[in-house]
């Protein structure tokens, strides 16, 4: 005979099984995010770091051609003015 206040064990674990297997699915989705976040956030952090240096890399690049365009236009002008 089955009484209302007896415990059924197996309804016990079955509500626990469907509170703690999604609980469990969700913490590791959770975790595996979070992972995932911070390497991006490695990730964007490098990716500045190298915009940075090619940056001042094209800086220098473009001062050096500036003057070397210089050199050269005043070299065109003594010449020209030597003629």
């Amino acid at each position: 005979m089955y009484f209302k206040n007896q415990v059924n064990f197996g309804h016990i674990l079955s509500i626990l099984a469907i509170v703690i297997i999604p609980l469990l699915i969700w913490g590791f989705s959770v975790e595996a995010m979070r992972k995932d976040v911070e390497r991006n956030t490695n990730d964007i952090t490098e990716i500045k770091s190298e915009a940075k240096e090619i940056k001042l890399q094209n800086t220098k690049n473009h001062n050096e051609v500036m003057d070397k365009l210089h050199e050269i236009e005043l070299q065109l002008k003594d010449k020209k003015d030597r003629e």
